[in-house]
């Protein structure tokens, strides 16, 4: 089924990765990086299953995609339920702060953004507006190391 459902969504951007890519000329130096890659998102993946309520990659919450130099993530949640949506927003604070601590060790560096919308993902398709905001504050407002949130979610920050 193709329907839109109320996410909260994480986009990354590792700065500087494709020049790194394109700079590694041959395939083992582009192997490394790779490698990199995939120890960095397993290493988040392992933390964050111990510190989140939401799991990754289930029909019903955390979903995630990784291509080129960029990230999404979304977790969705029941629209009518405001404290379903502050836990999710709480899990992707982490989910997003795991990912700056553990690239950051390696040496890669990312911008990104937090968002809140209609969202649809599965294995061929990521589409919503949120994600499309997502992208426009990663690429135009984030521009250095940070995550950027979007107004619409300060509500759900908790300043005690």
């Amino acid at each position: 089924m193709y329907t839109l459902t109320p996410s909260i969504i994480l986009t990354l951007d590792i700065l500087g990765f494709t020049n790194l890519v394109c700079g590694a000329k041959n395939k083992e130096k582009q192997e490394r990086l790779l490698k990199k890659i995939v120890a960095a998102t397993a290493d988040v993946k392992f933390i964050y299953g111990k510190l989140s309520a939401h799991p990754l990659d289930t029909e019903t919450h955390c979903k995630v995609k990784f291509y080129t130099d960029n990230f999404i993530a979304a977790i969705t949640y029941n629209p009518d339920n405001p404290d379903e949506k502050k836990s999710c927003f709480n899990d992707m604070l982490i989910y997003a702060a795991l990912h700056q601590w553990r690239f950051a060790k390696d040496g890669f560096f990312i911008r990104g953004s937090i968002t809140a919308g209609p969202n649809f993902m599965n294995d061929d398709i990521v589409f919503g507006s949120a994600m499309i905001r997502g992208h426009e504050l990663e690429a135009k407002v984030a521009k250095y190391p940070r995550i950027i949130l979007d107004t619409e979610l300060y509500s759900l920050v908790d300043y005690n």
